[in-house]
């Protein structure tokens, strides 16, 4: 009896083999520059691996696991100490561990947030998003940028009512060419679309030009005046705007570059653009 029982639980207990094959595989997480590699605990970058300590491990991968969400003390507390006793800034320490690793400013942070009262927040990162990403995961990266993408066309519409006040009448053309999406992600087409309509609506302001946008596959002759050329593209996986104005003969007039997180960079384009303001007075 006692022989037909651990012959029972042996056959109940899986193979080596069959454990190995349920272990799913090494979840790398993008962080700017890092990779973090879940399973395995290990920072992976350009400068080689960096094997983090236990519990800055597994608190990083809950940020990863809720990231662009706030994630409590609490929830910190009870998922990495699993209701061990512990003083009460433990977290900040870990925290604080985690961004020294990733070289981040608490002050200025680019990758870990402090939401006071509330917890910490691992910033969404779509630049650096690998294709193999999950679907859901991308589909989370994409709404901030869709977000963005209605926050700068109406930013653009307010700036066009400008227009209203009248500046005189026009002595300067500019043709305004759509903004291209050369970041090689098609995540960020929105994004430029909106900064096609903020160029528009911004030059429109000016004193004493006349403002329209280049025809696509225009059969008629195009008409004579400035063209402004601009390309949206990742610079060290910063968003960067990259703007180029030039007369019929070629000649460059202005040209002028901005660069930021998306949610700074239609501030950004308004202040460069005071520089194609003067050069067409």
């Amino acid at each position: 009896m006692k022989r037909c029982y651990e012959v029972l639980r042996m056959a109940r207990r899986p193979s080596r083999m069959q454990t190995v094959q349920e272990i799913p595989p090494p979840r790398l997480n993008p962080i700017g520059r890092w990779s973090f590699d879940s399973l395995d605990g290990i920072l992976r970058g350009p400068d080689g691996d960096r094997k983090m300590e236990d519990r800055a491990a597994r608190t990083l991968a809950l940020l990863c696991e809720n990231r662009g969400e706030i994630v409590s003390r609490t929830t910190i507390l009870e998922a990495v100490w699993q209701g061990r006793q512990v003083s009460s800034n433990s977290v900040a320490v870990v925290v604080a561990d985690l961004r020294r690793i990733l070289e981040d400013d608490a002050r200025d942070p680019v990758h870990i947030e402090t939401v006071a009262k509330r917890g910490y927040r691992l910033k969404l990162d779509p630049l650096t998003a690998p294709d193999n990403l999950a679907s859901e995961q991308l589909e989370r990266r994409r709404g901030p940028l869709q977000y963005l993408a209605l926050l700068v066309a109406a930013m653009a519409m307010t700036l066009g009512t400008a227009i209203w006040l009248g500046y005189g009448s026009p002595e300067r053309h500019i043709i305004v060419e759509p903004v291209r999406n050369d970041t090689g992600k098609p995540g960020y087409a929105a994004l430029a679309g909106a900064m096609s309509e903020l160029l528009v609506n911004r030059i429109s302001t000016f004193k004493s030009v006349d403002v329209s946008r280049a025809q696509k596959d225009a059969t008629h002759e195009p008409v004579a005046g400035i063209v402004v050329q601009s390309r949206l593209i990742l610079w060290n996986g910063i968003p960067t705007l990259s703007m180029t104005s030039q007369d019929q003969s070629g000649h460059v007039v202005w040209s002028g570059m901005v660069m930021g997180p998306p949610d700074t960079l239609a501030a950004k384009t308004i202040d460069e653009l005071a520089g194609l303001q003067k050069s067409v007075r």
